[in-house]
């Protein structure tokens, strides 16, 4: 079965109303206008939580990282401050339980080929 979130119901919506729209019409009434990712940003900079974010390729758009105190915490950043954003349809969480590796060397080695 394919998956469906709000972003496709309003492309699909404004399609049946009117099937000519553009490709940037669509984008603009599903809120996926350069626009939106600008107040995205903006909410994630003032996320004093949230320490690092990453725009990404595939099927996630974003990738977060934030620091909590405990699962209440992040109930309430996912509930009460980024799923009513205008700019965000759904998320998804994971939490860390260990860290296997950090490294900050390159691969010189890759480089010398």
């Amino acid at each position: 079965m394919i998956s469906v979130d709000a972003f496709d119901l309003k492309i699909l919506a404004a399609l049946q109303d009117d099937g000519r729209l553009t490709n940037q019409e669509l984008a603009d009434i599903a809120g996926l206008s350069p626009d939106n990712a600008k107040k995205f940003r903006t909410l994630v900079n003032r996320v004093d939580d949230i320490q690092e974010a990453y725009s990404l390729t595939g099927d996630a758009d974003y990738l977060l990282k934030a620091v909590l105190r405990d699962l209440k915490s992040l109930s309430d950043i996912v509930n009460n401050v980024l799923m009513p954003h205008q700019s965000v349809a759904h998320v998804r969480s994971s939490i860390v339980l260990d860290r296997l590796k950090e490294s900050t060397k390159l691969p010189l080695k890759e480089l010398q080929r």
